[in-house]
């Protein structure tokens, strides 16, 4: 049966309608909006950038959290983290006036890192000499192109000292000031022969009996790498200080002046290096038929900044012996420059006074001495002493260009009072003090920290008085 075509025309319409419904939205989706017009004074916002998700900038790497990342692997400093990293070896010691202790009344002491290990080492032993008052041992040891010597010296050397002393007392020996000078030299050669002469035993033994080679070179470690060694011994019975150096680290005595708040500057110990005359002297008359030993400029012997240091084989052994050891063992390369070895000396500069009521004593390696001059080292002691400003305070520095390298030694213009502890009071004020470069050079590690700054160690030893009695 056919439909009634008046039956479906109104069907027919209204799907016609709902057809163009459909192509009008279709159409408004497809054409983007006329812009708002813009009035005075009215901002029009701008469509977002789907180029840059999470509304990065552009070029941007999309790590969320790559400044985290960067920060942890090498984070800057903020001053109260890098003056933890200062103080975190520190250390203070007070002693009764009463006792064995003598007139030592309070020892300060710092190790700052600069190598990875560190190199410099230090120590302070107190000894039962047989008298009513127990001797201090102080020592200090800068150690370079490795850390094996002056471990050994830490451990071994004091102890050498003592023994050698002990028996020179034993034998009836006056205790004037020198009558202790030939047992503490002969400890340091001693020393010395048993490093080189370990060494050399145990490269035999390795090549002979066919021993393991790394057990011949932990043997080789101690000779082959170097130290300087400062040593102060303290016999407070009769009050006399004495200091046996070799090497480039220091002792400089603070000379109490009695009602004046002052400390007069005396220096215990020289630099052996090119620059100090006598060891120019010794070593050009050993070597007469060489030139060039010594840089003028730098001081260096052969490239080596002291010309006095336990180890050091490089310097001391004939080539013969540096070959098989370099060879062999994995010694250190060979000096092409040594021809008539030895260049080196282990023999010890002694020097012995008597100190009193109100002295103190600094000893301490040469990344502090590289940054301050005795005076100066002195005068900031005294300072933090009294607690007062340095007022007028003469700068190494003083005409040194802008920019970082003008931090390179102490600056009285940086000067700050904010430790208890003297000694990292030092170290704060050669490493820019108050100013912002304390926190970058602190910020450094190893290796990028070693050409700013060397390992720094400070002792710092107060007799007599203690630092409030002598503010007040």
């Amino acid at each position: 049966m056919s439909s009634d075509p008046r039956n479906t025309w109104p069907r027919n319409l209204v799907l016609l309608a709902l057809i163009g419904a459909g192509l009008i939205v279709y159409n408004q989706r497809q054409t983007p909006p006329d812009p708002p017009s813009e009035e005075p004074g009215q901002t029009v916002p701008q469509p977002e950038d789907e180029s840059t998700p999470n509304n990065q900038p552009p070029n941007q790497p999309d790590f969320p959290d790559w400044e985290e990342i960067i920060d942890s692997i090498y984070p800057a400093l903020n001053h109260e983290e890098a003056s933890a990293k200062l103080k975190h070896e520190e250390q203070t010691r007070a002693y009764p006036r009463k006792g064995t202790f003598g007139p030592v009344s309070r020892v300060d002491s710092v190790r700052v890192g600069s190598n990875e290990p560190i190199e410099d080492e230090f120590v302070h032993e107190i000894i039962d000499m047989g008298d009513p008052k127990d001797w201090h041992f102080w020592g200090v040891y800068d150690g370079h192109a490795g850390w094996a010597t002056s471990v050994l010296l830490r451990r071994a050397l004091i102890p050498g000292v003592v023994s050698k002393i002990k028996k020179t007392l034993s034998e009836g020996m006056t205790r004037g000031f020198s009558s202790l000078d030939e047992p503490i030299r002969g400890a340091f050669h001693q020393m010395e022969n048993m490093i080189s002469n370990e060494a050399l035993e145990a490269m035999d033994v390795a090549e002979d009996l066919g021993e393991s080679t790394a057990h011949a070179f932990s043997r080789v470690a101690p000779a082959c790498s170097g130290s300087c060694a400062l040593l102060a011994i303290y016999d407070p019975n009769l009050c006399l200080l004495r200091i046996a150096s070799v090497g480039d680290s220091r002792a400089v005595l603070g000379r109490y002046r009695e009602n004046k708040d002052d400390w007069e500057t005396l220096a215990l110990s020289e630099d052996h290096n090119g620059f100090n005359e006598v060891e120019w002297d010794r070593i050009v008359g050993e070597h007469p038929d060489e030139t060039g030993i010594i840089d003028k400029n730098s001081g260096r012997i052969l490239g080596l900044a002291m010309t006095r240091s336990f180890g050091d084989n490089c310097l001391k052994w004939p080539m013969v012996q540096l070959e098989r050891c370099y060879k062999q063992f994995l010694g250190k390369p060979l000096n092409q420059g040594s021809l008539t070895p030895p260049y080196l000396t282990v023999d010890p500069d002694i020097r012995t006074m008597p100190v009193r009521d109100g002295d103190f004593l600094i000893l301490a390696s040469d990344g502090l001495w590289d940054r301050i001059s005795n005076y100066e080292a002195v005068q900031c002691v005294r300072h933090w002493i009294l607690r007062h400003p340095m007022e007028a305070l003469p700068t190494s520095n003083a005409g040194m260009e802008g920019g970082i390298e003008r931090f390179c030694r102490f600056n009285a213009l940086t000067f700050t009072l904010e430790d208890d502890n003297v000694a990292t009071h030092l170290a704060r004020n050669v490493l820019g003090g108050r100013s912002e470069v304390f926190e970058t050079l602190m910020s450094l590690r190893a290796p990028e920290a070693r050409p700013h700054r060397d390992d720094i160690t400070i002792q710092v030893i107060f007799f007599g008085l203690y630092p409030g009695e002598m503010r007040d």
